[in-house]
């Protein structure tokens, strides 16, 4: 279940989208400052996050910036009763990826809430995906030639040399030694 965090000083706010996201099925944590907030985000995982903008003590920009130097990787939606073009530019600037103004459209909140979690989940099946594709070696079918990352062919041992501290050591396998013995009693 996907696990949202509000932060907001109005508690009758912290209650409405509380009730709200829970009725929606998600699983919800409601904190009235920043300093909370922060010190939750260092301890648990949430999926979003919805942060006012305007609070006593911490603000959400300044939540904002120092979850970005704590390297916190999570969707933040600032949240405000004053929105300027201004403040959403620099809550972007910050890292928000988004800004919704109150009193809130509730199919707003569902839109960009739905757009956070499918851009969340596209964005681990990239990850996912990367991954299986690193793990790929072209190579062809014919010369058994390795393509690098720069789209160059090279051989399997130049390939290898590129990458690695290795050095090569070349003998005969036993089977192709007695291939070769075979051949050689042939004559």
């Amino acid at each position: 279940m996907a696990h949202i965090l509000v932060v907001d000083d109005d508690e009758g706010v912290r209650n409405v989208l509380e009730m709200f996201f829970q009725g929606e099925g998600y699983d919800v944590t409601a904190v009235s400052d920043g300093e909370s907030a922060l010190r939750l985000l260092t301890q648990m995982e949430f999926d979003i996050v919805f942060l006012d903008l305007i609070m006593p003590g911490m603000n959400g920009l300044k939540v904002l910036k120092e979850a970005f130097e704590l390297k916190i990787d999570v969707p933040c939606i600032m949240m405000t009763g004053f929105a300027t073009t201004e403040t959403a530019v620099n809550a972007m600037k910050l890292g928000a990826i988004d800004y919704i103004t109150k009193p809130f459209n509730f199919d707003e909140l569902m839109i960009i809430t739905k757009r956070v979690f499918d851009t969340a989940r596209i964005r681990k099946e990239n990850v996912i995906l990367k991954k299986q594709l690193s793990g790929l070696l072209h190579v062809c079918s014919w010369c058994k030639k390795v393509r690098d990352d720069d789209g160059n062919w090279k051989t399997l041992e130049e390939y290898v040399k590129d990458r690695e501290n290795v050095t090569f050591s070349h003998g005969i396998c036993p089977k192709c030694l007695k291939k070769d013995s075979a051949k050689t009693d042939e004559f």
